[in-house]
């Protein structure tokens, strides 16, 4: 892979779906030249047999599950643990009590502290605010809300920005200044994130609003 990638330029997403191919790629290939082996020296057995049989299927069924059902996965969009269910989270110590408890304390920190007018606010604050570890912050965020740490922070900034776009203090607003002001560090993630939560642009909604 990273010879691959030193002689082609390769962008994020491909170097991700690279990554999964390569490393299923092997996973099969290396069951499969065990598989000789054990034939080719007489050692097989039923269970060996059965061991790698189950291998092959599994990365065979990977390959086409990744690529075919959820290529999501190979462009990065998600992670493997939310689109299989029965790939969890490192033991973080939470119980179901303790963790409906830190979504109540995280949904009061997110009203009353607005951590995400932070133009630089990064999982570890967040945690640090909530005061656990960022493994069980990521948990409690994706398994309440079913959201990723950005797409969760962009949501309240982008309800920040409706706000401050419904009042308008004149006609020449700055639509850069109004995505500052509610926490992106960027214009293009501010567009990205507006109309990903409300499928309209921020001109389009702000042009209605001084029209209205």
């Amino acid at each position: 892979y990273g010879k691959f990638k030193g002689h082609i330029k390769i962008g994020y997403k491909e170097g991700v779906w690279l990554k999964w191919f390569i490393g299923s790629y092997l996973g099969f290939v290396f069951l499969f030249a065990l598989y000789i082996f054990l034939v080719r020296f007489n050692i097989m057995s039923y269970e060996y047999d059965y061991f790698i049989d189950a291998g092959i299927v599994f990365f065979i069924a990977m390959l086409a599950y990744f690529g075919f059902v959820q290529p999501d996965v190979f462009s990065g969009k998600k992670t493997i643990s939310q689109v299989i269910p029965f790939v969890k989270y490192k033991k973080t110590g939470l119980s179901k009590a303790l963790s409906l408890d830190l979504k109540e304390n995280l949904l009061q920190i997110m009203e009353n502290d607005k951590p995400y007018l932070d133009n630089d606010l990064r999982l570890d604050n967040l945690a640090e605010l909530l005061k656990v570890s960022r493994n069980q912050t990521s948990q409690i965020i994706n398994e309440h809300f079913n959201l990723s740490f950005f797409d969760f922070i962009n949501k309240y900034r982008v309800e920040e920005a409706i706000i401050l776009l419904s009042n308008p203090v004149d006609e020449d607003i700055n639509i850069t200044q109004i995505a500052y002001s509610a926490g992106f560090n960027n214009r293009a993630s501010f567009y990205k994130a507006f109309k990903k939560f409300t499928n309209k642009t921020p001109s389009y909604f702000l042009k209605h609003q001084l029209v209205s």
